[in-house]
Order: C-alpha cells, then sequence, then structure tokens
C-alpha cells in the first residue's frame, strides 16, 4: 500500500508497461493552469526548420504537429496556494506514455518546443478529436503569411525520361 506523496506513488499509479515522463510546461503551453492528474491531453510539437527557398535564400519555416494523442497526465507540479497566497502555474506536468512515446517526447524536447491540448470529458468527442489530430500537421503559411513574401508556391518535380522540370502551383 503506498499513499499520495510517499516514494513509490508515481511507480504505483503506472499501467503495467508505462513510463512517466516530465515536460516544461507554462501558462501558455499547460493551458494557463487548467490541466490536472487524470485529465487526457494531446502534446504538440512546434519547432523551426532551416530551408532554402525557391530563390536559393535560407530561411526558417515553423510547424507544428500532433506528437501524442490521448496522453493521460499523472502529476502537475502546481501549488493551490503558495506562501503570499498566489496560485502558482505549474512548470512540468508529467505524463504517462509507452516506452515508444518517451523517446519520441525526449527527442521532441530537443528539438522544438511542446504544449499540451485538454481533452473534452465527453469521450465521444475525444475520440473524435483523436482520430482527426493522427498525422494532423499545421505550416506557418496557414497561421500567417508575414515575413514569407505572399503565400508559399508549392511544386512538384516532373521527371520525363532524362528531362526534369519543377512545377509550381
Amino acid at each position: 500500500m503506498v499513499h499520495a506523496g510517499d516514494r513509490g506513488f508515481l511507480a504505483a499509479v503506472l499501467e503495467p508497461g508505462s513510463r512517466a515522463v516530465s515536460v516544461p510546461v507554462n501558462a501558455a503551453s499547460g493551458i494557463a493552469g487548467f490541466v490536472f492528474p487524470g485529465d487526457q491531453v494531446d502534446v504538440i510539437l512546434t519547432m523551426g526548420v532551416r530551408a532554402k527557398d525557391e530563390d536559393g535564400v535560407n530561411q526558417t519555416r515553423f510547424f507544428s504537429r500532433t506528437l501524442l494523442a490521448g496522453i493521460r497526465v499523472l502529476a502537475v507540479d502546481q501549488k493551490i496556494e503558495s506562501e503570499n497566497g498566489a496560485v502558482e502555474v505549474a512548470k512540468t506536468a508529467t505524463l504517462e506514455v509507452t516506452p515508444k512515446q518517451a523517446e519520441k517526447v525526449a527527442l521532441a524536447l530537443e528539438m522544438g518546443g511542446l504544449s499540451l491540448s485538454l481533452h473534452s470529458l465527453a469521450r465521444e468527442r475525444a475520440d473524435n478529436a483523436e482520430r482527426q489530430a493522427k498525422g494532423s500537421y499545421t505550416l506557418d503559411s496557414e497561421v500567417s503569411f508575414a515575413g514569407l513574401g505572399g503565400p508559399v508556391k508549392r511544386g512538384v518535380n516532373v521527371i520525363r525520361g532524362d528531362q526534369a522540370e519543377r512545377e509550381t502551383f
């Protein structure tokens, strides 16, 4: 028997085969302190990638993608009351993941920033959102064209025999 706060409590609440990983959060990435143990969240990775545009100019492009969906929150280091009586927003959230998901989180932390997206308590909607989030990503051009010189030109490389050309649209 293990009581909350005792050594080994976190290991005792993990499902067999699961791992606990902690991710840094702030007021924005941690949903303003409204994530609590037992909640289900999606983990979103946001990162910048250096790439050359069609004119060969280096630029940084940003994108985000849902890295993990439907993850159970095990613990949050938020304090309801501090010495001065104010609520302190959490700095870390501990999540229950599979060993492979733990590797993804570790790698993602090196690649960019992580944010949490809280699931609804209505499970049917959450399940539907999880299916929609699978493979979901958002490019910076979908959010703003500022600094990109207008809409991003998309293209395809066309190879015919020994000739190659790029068609843009």
